[in-house]
């Protein structure tokens, strides 16, 4: 599944390719991750989508594509119900913190 993040995902396909019913298959896989699959394959794709804010200049309509989500909305929406801010303020965010990681220590005067 994480190396299909960027393609459609349908639960009687994941539960085809593992050999179960799709309601074994839920039952199963809840078993071992402790969520629901489609849960867990969004929680997968956003963390995706989180690394590629970091690490790129991407806009949100090539990152929504790449992690699956295949529009910058429903990126926008995944992406708000996982962590309670939306994509562009996410980038922002970790890009002012990489800065202020970057800047020198300011020199403190010690006087004798």
């Amino acid at each position: 599944m994480l190396a299909g993040l960027a393609h459609p995902l349908k639960l009687r396909d994941m539960a085809a390719h593992a050999g179960y019913s799709e309601r074994s298959f839920i039952r199963r896989f809840h078993a071992e991750t402790g969520l629901p699959p489609v849960r867990w394959l969004h929680g997968q794709r956003v963390q995706a989508a989180r690394r590629l804010l970091e690490q790129t200049e991407s806009d949100l309509e090539a990152i929504a594509v790449a992690t699956g989500f295949g529009t910058a909305a429903t990126l926008r929406l995944h992406f708000g119900r996982a962590l309670k801010t939306t994509p562009s303020a996410y980038r922002k965010t970790w890009h002012a913190v990489g800065a202020q990681r970057r800047l020198p220590a300011p020199r403190t005067r010690v006087s004798v």
